[in-house]
């Protein structure tokens, strides 16, 4: 019975994620199985380190150290986005670049930009005849002759309707789909109570966010069907809208604008005018999100102050540690 248990064990170690170099020290430990079933997708089964599982997942932890059956099955994640959660837990690394985009269109792009600047573009992005089918400064983060209106239509479709096997994005832009890969990976950490992975994916949002436009209507409006308006997402969206200036030198911006914003959940769209209002009457509010820790729901001081130190180099961090230099 050794020897075949041991065995077992080589061989599900054999089908960790690939790519994965695990330490000797896990040679010993028990392997979960996971059989993920997402709707129409083949199932596709991952086997892990149960111990690594367990400890990052309190959802997890009670199914695998549930009885019978031994292989723990998920139907509401997508292999991939398990996947991603499966290298995190053994690298603790989220990183952006190497995750496969699950939609390869050739970087289609949508229409209802906001930005009249690049209206002309994005058709032509459209029918195939122009763009170099990758994103660019000039396409999704940009907004050349007119900064002060947001491209938050950017990822809305007038078709949303996919099928089972497609994701909600697959119409997305490329940036789009990246905010909206990583909101469904922090859907899936919320769910599971995986909060270390929650962060993770958290952090990669903004990361991605700050580089860009702001995240586009649609994305809004899945976080608030998946997540309580309270969450640290929902507070991140409601303050990066309720910061933006949203002055309209041109009617036909305005009326586009309109447009988007109406598609807006309505207590979403409550609280963000709200905060509007607080910063017109020159009212203190995170409104560009600028705090990252802010919406991260550190357990403690000792928690938020261990993740600002451990991540120097971003935005947010680098902006206060210039203001701090110059106040000196």
């Amino acid at each position: 019975m050794a020897s075949t248990s041991t065995s077992s064990r080589k061989r599900k170690r054999d089908e960790l994620p690939h790519g994965l170099d695990t330490d000797s020290s896990f040679a010993d430990q028990e392997i979960a199985t996971i059989s993920i079933e997402y709707r129409n997708q083949p199932p596709r089964q991952f086997h892990v380190h149960k111990h690594l599982l367990c400890s990052s997942s309190e959802v997890l932890r009670d199914s695998c150290n549930g009885q019978e059956p031994k292989v723990t099955v998920l139907k509401d994640v997508r292999s991939e986005d398990f996947e991603v959660f499966t290298r995190w837990l053994y690298t603790k690394t989220l990183d952006v670049e190497k995750m496969a985009d699950v939609v390869d269109d050739g970087d289609k792009m949508t229409g209802g930009h906001v930005c009249l600047a690049h209206q002309q573009f994005f058709i032509k992005a459209e029918k195939g005849t122009g763009g170099s089918g990758s994103d660019s400064s000039d396409r999704e983060a940009g907004h050349g002759q007119n900064p002060c209106i947001p491209s938050i239509a950017g990822g809305d479709s007038s078709d949303e309707t996919t099928t089972d096997d497609k994701p909600w994005y697959t119409n997305f832009g490329k940036q789009s789909r990246t905010l909206a890969r990583l909101l469904d990976l922090y859907i899936f950490a919320q769910v599971y109570k995986a909060d270390s992975f929650k962060i993770a994916a958290m952090l990669e949002f903004q990361r991605s966010a700050f580089h860009a436009d702001m995240p586009a209507v649609n994305i809004v409006r899945h976080a608030l069907d998946n997540l309580d308006i309270t969450s640290g997402m929902c507070s991140y969206l409601l303050d990066r809208y309720g910061g933006q200036d949203f002055s309209c030198p041109e009617q036909t911006d305005e009326q586009k604008l309109e447009k988007a914003l109406a598609k807006l959940p309505p207590r979403f769209l409550t609280r963000m005018i709200s905060l509007v209002a607080r910063r017109t009457a020159g009212g203190t509010v995170n409104g560009k999100g600028d705090r990252w820790c802010d919406y991260h729901e550190h357990k403690s001081g000792e928690e938020r102050r261990e993740c600002e130190e451990s991540r120097l180099q971003d935005a947010d961090i680098a902006r206060e540690r210039y203001w701090r230099l110059v106040g000196q």
